[in-house]
C-alpha cells in the first residue's frame, strides 16, 4: 500500500506504454481511459499483452494487467462507472493489479475496481 500511495504523488511512478495500442475504452463516467497494448513476446512466447489505466487528471499511466501464452486477445469492459472488468480466458498472468485511484472533481479521492476472468493456462 505504501508504493501505491507514494506512487499516486510522485510522476515518475507513470508506466510508459510498451507495444502497440490495439483499443482503448474510456470510462462511462470520464476521469480514466483503460488501454490494451500487445507486445512481441520475442524467443519465448508469441506475444504479450498489457491493460493500462490512465488517469485524465495528470496523465499518470499504471499497468494493471500483464498476460501471455493467450489464445486471443484479452478484453475490457466496464461494468458501471467505478468497475473495469479484464477478460483473458486463459494465459500466464505475470502481473496484475486489482485497483487504481482516479482523482474526482470534488476534491475526493476515487477507486476504480479491477476484477479478472481468467482460468488459467492455455491447453
Amino acid at each position: 500500500m505504501l508504493v501505491t500511495l507514494s506512487c499516486v504523488f510522485i510522476a515518475s511512478c507513470s508506466d510508459r506504454i510498451r507495444g502497440d495500442v490495439l483499443s482503448k475504452v474510456r470510462r462511462p463516467s470520464g476521469e480514466a481511459t483503460a488501454i490494451l497494448s500487445r507486445t512481441d513476446g520475442g524467443a519465448t512466447v508469441s506475444y504479450g499483452y498489457y491493460v493500462y489505466l490512465q488517469r485524465d487528471s495528470d496523465g499518470l499511466i499504471q499497468a494493471v494487467l500483464n498476460v501471455s501464452d493467450t489464445d486471443k486477445d484479452p478484453i475490457m469492459r466496464w461494468e458501471g462507472p467505478n468497475k473495469l472488468v479484464l477478460i483473458a480466458p486463459c494465459g500466464r498472468i505475470y502481473s496484475y493489479s486489482n485497483s487504481f485511484l482516479i482523482y474526482h472533481s470534488d476534491k475526493d479521492w476515487k477507486e476504480i475496481y479491477i476484477g479478472l476472468d481468467n482460468t488459467g493456462l492455455c491447453k
